[in-house]
């Protein structure tokens, strides 16, 4: 990911992340930068795969796990189907402000 900084400077945030990745954080948090955390000299104790999967054996609720297959057909549309449909419900709402009287009346064949 590359940013442009307010003097007009390109900077590859990226590749200055992987660049840095196993610099120790300041602070006490006693982790590098991608999240490994580390014991005495900077060795690494655990890897951030390790501690994410502790986690959510710990914590069976923290992520849901959803199938694709329950999801209905007619969520997903083609974008002519989108359009087909839009257009039908506009005729319909148009249709039914014309039985009411309203006296406004909006050209669908645009």
């Amino acid at each position: 990911m590359k940013v442009t900084t307010m003097q007009g400077k390109v900077i590859d945030v990226g590749a200055l992340m992987a660049q840095n990745e196993t610099a120790v954080a300041v602070g006490n948090a006693n982790m590098n930068a991608r999240g490994d955390i580390l014991g005495a000299g900077g060795q690494i104790i655990k890897r951030k795969e390790q501690v994410a999967q502790e986690y959510h054996k710990s914590n069976p609720n923290a992520v849901k796990s959803v199938s694709l297959k329950d999801i209905q057909a007619d969520v997903f549309l083609t974008p002519a189907d989108a359009v087909a449909k839009a257009q039908q419900a506009k005729k319909d709402h148009d249709a039914a402000q014309v039985k009411k009287g309203s006296k406004t009346i909006i050209d669908t064949d645009e």
